[in-house]
């Protein structure tokens, strides 16, 4: 386990670096970047956490202009420092605390799919009429699922495999209700769900970062 320390603590180091350069490029540039190009940023920015991309640079060819002979004088030899121990126990707490925050995870989908299922679907009506323009609007064309819960206070997707979109049992004005659909429909469309799984992902593993 321990040989997964240095390929971890390099891809943390690599996607850091990003992120740092990602921020400047914000402060600078911020208002002349739109929400497409951040969007796309932020993602390759997760895949950073994941891909050995640093070993790239051992790809990168190193020209020597010439041989250096250097003569060192003999020092007298000091007993080696065993990190062996440290190195277990740092590769020890990082699996700790990665197990905790993946059954943490695990747990509260669990506790969210028990309290979704007195969810209602929505067979008919002006909402599932609404779901079914904005989807051909975007060009989504699987038949989006509708369902009314009590458990949730807001509109959201959920659902990896088969999304559906849960609404509160309050009522929706129709112009918000469009609103809302719109906004939900585009993380459909994209798969954004998978994406924050992703991102659910990189903080698991690199959750000293």
């Amino acid at each position: 386990m321990t040989a997964l320390l240095l390929p971890l603590a390099l891809l943390s180091l690599t996607a850091g670096t990003g992120y740092l350069l990602l921020k400047l490029l914000l402060a600078l540039w911020g208002k002349g970047l739109n929400q497409r190009w951040r969007y796309r940023s932020a993602l390759a920015l997760a895949l950073l956490f994941l891909l050995p991309l640093y070993q790239l640079w051992g790809l990168v060819p190193t020209g020597h202009a010439g041989q250096v002979h250097v003569t060192i004088a003999a020092a007298p030899l000091l007993p080696a420092f065993d990190w062996s121990g440290i190195l277990q126990g740092i590769t020890a707490l990082w699996l700790l605390v990665a197990c905790l925050l993946l059954l943490w995870d695990s747990w509260c989908l669990l506790r969210f799919r028990r309290q979704q299922r007195h969810a209602v679907p929505f067979q008919d009506g002006p909402l599932a009429e609404l779901a079914q323009q904005e989807a051909q609007r975007l060009g989504i064309r699987q038949p989006v699922r509708l369902l009314v819960s009590p458990a949730v206070d807001t509109p959201m997707l959920v659902g990896f495999l088969r999304p559906v979109l849960l609404f509160p049992t309050q009522a929706l004005a129709p112009a918000d209700a469009r609103l809302v659909l719109a906004h939900e429909l585009v993380h459909y469309r994209r798969g954004d769900l998978w994406k924050k799984l992703l991102m659910e992902a990189v903080c698991v593993l690199h959750w000293f970062n």
